[in-house]
């Protein structure tokens, strides 16, 4: 791998992890394009350096979120106690919701995950082109929301689904608002990207990744930095209710893919 295709694959990576364009589809892609044997050596070295960066993204431009995650952890763990257990309506019980709906949503995505690992998303986001009312806020979302939406990431696990396409679209489809739907999405993004990258970990230590160490690095620095530039389109993409511009893209994107035969 040379520094020029990191740098390629690591711009790919941010931009399409969480624009809804299917960020594995466009690596597979790539990678073909390039018909460079040696991209095939040490693939997961790479694919799991960029996506710790990516995570890191999501870290960085959500951090208030993320923040609020932690809270609600803490809060749920205290709440033991009828002593330290918050007062309904408050901010503390806020977080610790908003911990408990992130907690249901993994749990559908890490069993299919699983059970699909060995073995359209355009579609979805044409179809949220007729929901222009604002959508259910948090205080109305509920559980069944967040198990459906963990659901729909689930099975955004097989290559051509986009994660944040199907995650984002169902929402609102869903019925929640769109800046809440966007948000919790990249929230639930975080566990699913972290037990990926968690479960890599034992073929990644057997594999020698010293001739790929420059090359990973930088790309997984551009993948970070054009994921940030990634997140803070799609908000307001999303806020203008432009996310079925991505539809004909992806259609087209997939047809082509068949047709040259990748």
């Amino acid at each position: 791998m040379t520094i020029l295709q990191g740098v390629i694959l690591g711009l790919l990576q941010g931009l399409t992890e969480f624009l809804p364009v299917s960020s594995s589809g466009h690596l597979a892609l790539m990678r073909a394009i390039f018909d460079n044997p040696a991209l095939n050596e040490s693939p997961l070295v790479f694919d799991v350096a960029v996506h710790a960066a990516t995570l890191l993204a999501i870290v960085v431009y959500f951090r208030v979120e993320v923040l609020r995650l932690l809270r609600g952890l803490l809060v749920a763990v205290l709440s033991v106690s009828e002593r330290f257990r918050p007062k309904p309506y408050s901010p503390p019980a806020a977080d610790r919701r908003l911990f408990f709906y992130v907690l249901i949503a993994s749990v559908p995505t890490a069993a299919i995950g699983l059970l699909l690992k060995r073995y359209v998303g355009g579609s979805i986001l044409f179809m949220t082109r007729k929901y222009r009312d604002p959508g259910r806020d948090f205080h109305r979302m509920n559980p069944i929301d967040a198990a459906l939406v963990g659901i729909v990431q689930g099975f955004a696990v097989l290559p051509g689904i986009s994660r944040s396409g199907s995650t984002i679209g169902c929402s609102i489809i869903f019925g929640l608002e769109r800046k809440l739907a966007a948000r919790f999405s990249f929230l639930i993004a975080v566990p699913a990207i972290a037990g990926a990258a968690v479960l890599k970990l034992p073929e990644l230590f057997s594999k020698s990744a010293d001739a790929f160490l420059v090359p990973t690095l930088i790309g997984a620095a551009v993948a970070f930095l054009s994921g940030l530039a990634a997140l803070a389109v799609l908000m307001r993409v999303l806020m203008h209710r432009k996310l079925v511009w991505f539809a004909p893209y992806c259609w087209v994107l997939g047809i082509l893919a068949i047709l040259l035969g990748f």
